[in-house]
């Protein structure tokens, strides 16, 4: 009887791992990535300056529809005091419990800790989860003050003691104020732009092998001043 359970058991878990499997290889039947680092794409060219290609991308799509990203794509889970010290050339640093969202953002200039954001004031305890990441973060954020350095903000995430799993990730300090209509100032977004080394946006469907693919996202990476890769992702479907 126990034998019989035991290998139904198995066997659920063998066609949860087979249907696993086929929707991975199914996403990448239904997907593209090209990547460029020499020569031209549509209308950019690697070599490019910031200022150039920001007019070409104009041409593409409105100013407030393309966004700085992060140059590095970086999604640490369970942190060390050795592989956290991937984002440091980030000032935004975000830090997620449980894979929750609302994640505790920390931001730098320099080498010390200028702001953070990200806790509210009551959780809602309707999810057990999400609330109890939400006080967890809330307990964590006092424990990192304005003026620490980056080793010290390192060291406390490291360091803090709780039973939830923690990830750790970069941000585009700034953004933000945009993405909440707190600041509207097109002049200041182009600054913004112009500051970071990676941009994305929206665009060049007619560059898919899909005829009219559902999406279609563009990311220009800059090494100084100059273009210096091109990625370009798309899918024919809505990813769930």
């Amino acid at each position: 009887m126990f034998g019989s359970r035991e290998k139904c058991i198995e066997a659920q878990s063998n066609i949860k791992t087979i249907l696993l499997l086929f929707a991975l290889f199914a996403i990448g039947l239904f997907e593209q990535t090209t990547n460029i680092s020499s020569g031209s794409y549509g209308p950019f060219s690697i070599g490019d300056s910031k200022a150039a290609t920001l007019e070409k991308v104009e041409r593409i799509t409105a100013i407030v529809a393309v966004e700085p990203v992060p140059p590095d794509d970086i999604y640490l889970v369970r942190p060390t005091l050795k592989s956290i010290h991937a984002l440091d050339k980030s000032n935004g640093i975000l830090v997620w419990l449980d894979e929750m969202p609302f994640p505790l953002r920390i931001e730098m200039s320099g080498n010390a800790v200028t702001n953070k954001w990200g806790t509210v004031q009551k959780c809602l305890p309707s999810q057990t989860r999400l609330g109890m990441a939400c006080s967890e973060i809330n307990r964590l954020s006092p424990e990192i003050a304005i003026g620490f350095s980056r080793d010290d903000v390192y060291k406390t995430i490291i360091a803090f003691d709780t039973k939830l799993s923690k990830q750790v990730g970069p941000f585009v300090v700034g953004l933000q104020e945009f993405r909440t209509g707190k600041n509207k100032s097109e002049p200041e977004f182009r600054k913004l732009i112009l500051a970071n080394d990676a941009w994305q946006f929206d665009g060049l469907k007619q560059l898919s092998r899909y005829k009219n693919p559902f999406y279609s996202r563009v990311t220009l990476y800059f090494s100084g001043d100059r273009l210096s890769k091109i990625r370009h992702w798309s899918a024919p479907y809505e990813m769930p």
